[in-house]
Formats: structure tokens, sequence, C-alpha cells
């Protein structure tokens, strides 16, 4: 009861905390779910850690206590028929409600027919959209899909019910996902009257009674009605008349006790005022009316500043005692006891808001001088001033004005001076040499050619993490394999058989003295 969610048609949510109000009375946070659609429907968890917002759109949303985005859900195929065979709604969400007892699930229902139960630790699918897989599709008396307008949790979480488009009232128990809900457990097919402009009267609000046993329903054709569960077939228990409703959201409360109805009237003109209505549905009160023929309020409270205005939106919270009350002009009130109501507004009516004060009294110094920290030598900047009168002068001129701005001598961040404002500019024109564009690269690298290399050393071997020993060797792959074949001519050079048969061969061949030349210039033995 510390805090309390606002949904409007301006499409904001707007967050208020009892505790860290004023009476002023004004939102911490406010949010935009979703752009251009307006909010339908707001339910906060069992353990007030998270809320569901339901907006005109076909995705509801799961926002943390503070406003913060968690998680969005899936969208159906709207080329897919049979609901139960999509993962999502595929048309405008009508309602919303969480579970009364378990944080991870909540239930929606839709214009397309269906009710969805979602299971926040479910599968999930494309950008982390939710899945849905548990679905209940809502018929008419002829079987045909049926828009959902309304639903609500039992008390105990066991059963589900809505409202339907045209004027019926069905309730389901909460089975599995296997089941496949082809008929409802309890059904007023006639539970309001059938309007003209619509195939039936639009049933804006269910809700449960706190001991689980009747359903209350609302109607735009006037009417909130209260019926049995255990014989819905045979008719409402009681009905009040007059009660006409202002929007497609306008809902009603149990009293926590379940002996009152509390709902919002429209005015009956445009200058008139709303009222919210309060009737008994239990006790000696409803006995004496109902002997007379009629139910009539207990009590009727005008609701709404402005003309014309009326209650769209009431809630009865249980643990503070209050009763919300939400208005087509926008205003939010809230109806309290000071005896009987704990905390919630009581937190915030009697805090006053810390006005700011400004100093606007004078008071006389005596002093002969009084110094400006500025005007001293030591902070004065001259050149500074110097150069804006010389830059106003320029302006001044017809000819200065024109001339364009000199490009800049380093950097190309800019066309100007003045333009030189990024850090990394100035962390460049600081640190680095002013002229570095004019260096020769290469006589700044053989500055370093006669020094010698930091990577050189003089260790002959190194050990291993086990502590081995391995030898560095003393030269590389390459002048290895050319020593080694010096070495190898060496030892051939150091061989006697090898160096005669290496002088023969180096010698030229000289004839023999015995053999004489034919007459065609050959020796014998020539060819």
């Amino acid at each position: 009861g510390g805090r309390v969610l606002v949904g409007s048609l301006d499409y904001k949510v707007r967050l208020y905390d009892f505790g860290g109000m004023d009476k002023r009375h004004r939102p911490f946070r406010e949010i935009e779910p979703e752009e251009g659609h307006p909010v339908v429907a707001l339910s906060y968890a069992p353990s007030g850690d998270r809320f569901l917002c339901c907006t005109g759109s076909a995705q509801p949303q799961i926002f943390d206590r503070d406003g913060k985005f968690l998680l969005k859900f899936n969208r159906g195929d709207p080329y897919v028929t049979d609901m139960a065979r999509t993962t999502g709604h595929v048309t405008i969400v009508t309602g919303g409600h969480w579970h009364p007892h378990e944080k991870m699930r909540c239930l929606t229902s839709g214009m397309d027919g269906s009710l969805r139960l979602w299971d926040l630790c479910g599968k999930t699918g494309l950008r982390d959209f939710l899945l849905c897989d548990h679905t209940i599709r809502v018929r008419d008396g002829k079987a045909k899909k049926c828009a959902a307008t309304s639903c609500a949790y039992s008390p105990d979480g066991g059963s589900v019910a809505c409202g339907a488009a045209d004027g019926s009232v069905q309730m389901w128990r909460v089975r599995g996902r296997a089941h496949n809900y082809l008929r409802p457990d309890a059904r007023a097919a006639t539970a309001h009257a059938k309007g003209t402009d619509a195939a039936g009267a639009v049933v804006s609000a269910v809700m449960f009674s706190p001991d689980g046993r009747s359903l209350a329903s609302r109607s735009d054709d006037g009417y909130v009605r209260v019926w049995d569960l255990r014989k819905m077939a045979k008719g409402p228990v009681c009905e009040f008349g007059g009660v006409e409703p202002r929007g497609l959201t306008a809902n009603l409360a149990w009293r926590p006790d379940g002996a009152v109805l509390c709902a919002g009237a429209a005015p009956e003109d445009r200058r008139g005022k709303g009222r919210l209505d309060f009737f008994s549905v239990g006790g000696e009160a409803h006995e004496i009316h109902r002997e007379a023929g009629g139910y009539r309020p207990l009590v009727s409270l005008g609701a709404g500043k402005k003309a014309g205005a009326g209650p769209v939106v009431v809630l009865w919270h249980e643990r503070t005692k209050h009763v919300f009350v939400g208005g087509s002009d926008g205003s939010v009130a809230a109806l309290y006891d000071p005896e009987l109501s704990k905390n919630g507004a009581l937190l915030s009516v009697k805090r006053d808001h810390a006005p700011r004060h400004f100093a606007t009294d004078t008071a006389h110094v005596d002093a002969d001088k009084i110094m400006n920290p500025n005007a001293l030598p030591m902070y004065r900047n001259d050149e500074a001033f110097r150069k804006r009168g010389q830059y106003s002068k320029m302006r001044n001129d017809p000819k200065q004005s024109r001339k364009p701005d000199p490009p800049l001598s380093q950097g190309q961040q800019g066309r100007n001076e003045g333009a030189r404002s990024t850090f990394c500019q100035f962390f460049l024109e600081r640190n680095l040499p002013s002229s570095i564009r004019n260096e020769d690269p290469r006589e700044e690298l053989l500055k370093y050619a006669d020094k010698e290399s930091i990577f050189r050393t003089d260790a002959t071997f190194y050990r291993d993490a086990s502590g081995q020993r391995t030898d560095v060797a003393a030269s590389t792959l390459e002048q290895a394999e050319s020593d080694f074949v010096e070495d190898q001519k060496k030892l051939l050079d150091q061989n006697p058989a090898r160096a005669a048969v290496r002088n023969a061969q180096s010698k030229p061949a000289t004839p023999a003295p015995d053999e004489k030349p034919d007459r065609g210039g050959k020796r014998r033995g020539e060819a």
C-alpha cells in the first residue's frame, strides 16, 4: 500500500510513492509503455516488486516497481484462425490481472476472443518476447468466436472469469495446458441486455467477491449484477440499475468483507457531475431493499471537480482501507477515514514541501575597498579582452567582415582556431611536437641504428618451468647450414687420395712420343 499506479488515455503511466510525496502529490516517475496506445489495465504482482501493463496494442509488458522495463509478451500470428495455435494476442488487449498468490503468472484478455495465462518463466521467442502456450477460447451461444472485453482471477487463483462482447459472463476452472476448454464451467448467456449498436452489451468489468462465491459484472447497459457461481444460469442474485459507465474501462470494487459493492456513475448531462455509489450486497439493508422492490445505493458521493466529469476506475484497498477513484477529467482521488485508514495518503497529506529560499536581503559591509578576485593582475586575461575587441572591430568593418577565415596550420578537424574544441585535439596539441609534419621519418629511424638492440642478450642457456636446462643456439639455422657446408669442404681437402684425383683432372692432356699423325692430321686412335 505504499505506491499507486495511474494509467490514462494519454499513453502514460505515473508512479506515486506515499512515503516520498508531500501534499502536492506529484509522481516520482512517468513512463510511456507503448507509443500511441492508451493504457487499459494495470495490475501489481502479489510480491509488489513488478506490475503488469496492458495497452491498446497486442503486447502487454512487465515493469518493475520503479518503472524499469523487464519483459514484453509475444504477438501471435494474425493469419491463424485458431487462437490456441498462436503464442500471443493478435489484436487489442482489453484487460489484465495478476495471479493473487503466484508472482510469475498473470492473465490477459483480448479482442481476438481468447484468455491467455502467461508463465513468466516460460519460453521466449525472437527478441526475447514471452510465448504463451495456455489459451482459453471464448465463444458465444452459437459456438462462434467472441471478443473478451474483461477478465479476472478468483481469490484462490483456481478460476478465471471474463465478460464477452455479446453480453455474456463466463467462468472456467484452471486445469492445465493440455485441457482444451471447449465449454465454460459456468455461464450466464444473457447476463446483460443486448445493445442496439453492437452484437451485445460490452461487459466492461468482472470481479470475484473476496470469498470467491459470487461474481459481479458491469456493462454499458447501465446495470451492475451479482451472480452466484453455483447457479449462474438461474439469474443474478441482485442487480443495481442507473449506473451508467463512462468509457469501456469502467470497473467496480468489493469491500474487503464482501458486503458492499462500489461503482462509479457518469453524469446525466454535460453540466452535471458524476457520482460514486455504494451498494449493499448482504445484510439488513440488502433485505430491506429487496422487499421494497428495488435496490438503492447506500451512499452516493459526488465525484469529479469539473462539469461533465465522472468516475471511471475504482479500487478498494484492503490494507490501507482507502478507496481510490480515477476520473474522466484526469484526476485521481483517495477517499479515506482518518480513524480507520492506515498509512497511504495519511503519510503525504500532512507533509509540507520545502519551499525554495532566495537571498533577497542586503547587508552593509564596512570596508574601505572591496577587491574582486577576477580583477587582480594574476587572474586577469587582458589578451582575451583585446582579441574580443579586435574581433568586434573586424566584424563592423565592411571589408574585413567578408574576408573568409584562414585554414588551420595543423589538424583537419575545423577551418579556424575556434573549431579545435575536442579533447583529442587538445591532447595532440599539448603532447605532440608542433613540427611533426616537417620531420623526415628516415632520419628519425637512423638515430637508433648505432644503438644496441634492447632484445640482445649474453645468456647461453635458459631453464623451463620444470628447471631443465636448455642451451641457446649461437647462430641461426641458415648460418649453421652454411657453416656445415664449409666444414665438409675442408674435410675433403685434407684427404690425399682425393687431392691427387682433383689435381689430375685439373691438368691438360699431352700426346705420347711414339704416336705420329696421319695424312689427315689425326693421330692414331682418334676418330
